[in-house]
């Protein structure tokens, strides 16, 4: 996704394996859509990955259970970020 302020961008794509990965990759591949079509109110999403059973926060877009690990994602509002390199 790029952006119009001329920073540079990023490219975000989704890759799932294992049980559940087409119902799970279809689920981030809508939301990396949404973001696309939206980006002029979104700064960057921001993703953390904790330990299995620890981390994420009601607040987030999307938390991703898995074996070992627990993936927390989440969209920060333009203002936040504005005047941040």
């Amino acid at each position: 996704m790029g952006t119009d302020s001329g920073r540079s961008g990023a490219e975000l794509g989704v890759c799932a394996y294992g049980p559940g990965s087409e119902q799970l990759s279809s689920r981030v591949a809508d939301q990396v859509r949404a973001w696309d079509r939206d980006r002029r109110s979104i700064a960057r999403p921001w993703i953390e990955v904790y330990l299995a059973g620890t981390g994420g926060e009601p607040g987030d877009l999307m938390v991703i259970g898995k074996r070992h690990t627990r993936v927390a994602v989440r969209i920060s509002a333009l203002e936040f970020h504005q005047g941040i390199a």
